[in-house]
């Protein structure tokens, strides 16, 4: 019986194929991350109090995957990279003033802020606003719903 739990156990594991974590923000705190984090990182609203959080992503800041921002809660990219996407949901507010950046995308009436720096492409749906200053957009942007852009510069 031991032996048959013991295969059935190599067989379950070899069969998971990448798990990714996710680093969690949600104490209503301000933080600064200019460090290296493999994973996704979400920023959500303190859980007893409603009070929103806040991720500085910095120079010599690395997200690995993805940056999702949901409640009332903001991220502010001020240097370094997020390799995948980064999201806004809610009334989530993302602001990128330099870095590089993947996808961007913004859902519910959240919004987001492009002062500089770069984003492979920007997606705005449902009621969400998106305002370009500055920065580069590299391939697109697609707009849906009743969601709104607004460029004046970039």
């Amino acid at each position: 019986m031991r032996r048959i739990a013991m295969i059935a156990a190599i067989v379950l594991l070899s069969n998971v194929g990448h798990v990714e974590a996710v680093v969690l923000f949600d104490d209503g705190g301000i933080h600064y991350i200019d460090y290296t984090i493999s994973d996704s990182v979400e920023v959500r609203d303190d859980f007893f109090f409603g009070n929103p959080t806040t991720v500085n992503l910095l120079s010599g800041g690395h997200i690995g995957s993805e940056l999702a921002v949901y409640g009332d809660s903001q991220a502010i990219i001020s240097g370094g990279t997020v390799n995948e996407a980064l999201r806004s949901y809610d009334n989530g507010q993302i602001t990128i003033f330099s870095g590089d950046c993947g996808y961007l995308s913004t859902y519910g009436n959240s919004q987001a802020v492009i002062d500089r720096g770069t984003v492979i492409g920007i997606g705005i749906s449902d009621t969400s606003r998106v305002t370009i200053s500055g920065g580069l957009i590299e391939f697109h942007l697609y707009s849906y719903g009743n969601s709104q852009v607004e460029i004046t510069g970039g």
